[in-house]
């Protein structure tokens, strides 16, 4: 349809534009989403001022204010030397919760059909990435514990957010299919 248009481009518009709140321009949906994870960092660091990503910030610092919750640590890197491992990974939240266990947190913004319910936009995937970073921050951290996994649903259209806290069932799920992905990409990539 467009091929006057550059490939980056094309790409963007097959994965989503989504219009920025602060200046109304048609940005991409990695832009958006990378824009409000910034957004998300400074109000979880106290560092967060008004402006027009309130909708879709609000609704999880006043969940976390809820909670007794800690801040470790916000975009933190995490590595693994475990040779079935060999992956790393960013961490959106690093947190104590109230009973002093570590538990991580990632942030999704997805979009959300009229009607449509944001807590039915949490993906196996996205466990999948929160138990690998899980089983990273155990070993890192030598902890006798997997870290409890959350994924931070946030709606790019109405702000309507949702924290689903995954069992220990599709935790274990997860890390065992993770691990058979990085076994396979490793083989097939001779590494």
């Amino acid at each position: 349809e467009n091929p006057h248009l550059d490939d980056t481009v094309i790409a963007d518009k097959i994965w989503g534009i989504r219009e920025h709140p602060i200046t109304g321009e048609e940005v991409s949906s990695s832009a958006w989403g990378t824009e409000c994870h910034a957004q998300l960092d400074l109000a979880m660091n106290d560092k967060w001022q008004w402006n027009e990503w309130e909708p879709f910030i609000q609704p999880f610092v006043s969940w976390v204010k809820t909670r007794n919750i800690e801040v470790l640590a916000t975009e933190t890197i995490v590595a693994s030397s475990i040779p079935s491992f060999n992956t790393a990974g960013t961490i959106d939240l690093l947190a104590k919760l109230n009973g002093g266990k570590i538990a991580l947190f990632d942030y999704k913004t997805r979009k959300v059909s009229e009607g449509g319910d944001i807590k039915k936009k949490a993906y196996p995937k996205d466990c999948m990435q929160l138990a690998s970073e899980s089983s990273m921050i155990r070993d890192m951290m030598h902890l006798d514990y997997n870290p409890s996994i959350f994924t931070v649903l946030i709606d790019t259209e109405t702000g309507s957010t949702h924290v689903k806290e995954w069992t220990d069932k599709a935790f274990e799920k997860a890390l065992s299919d993770s691990i058979s992905c990085f076994i396979f990409y490793d083989e097939l990539n001779g590494l």
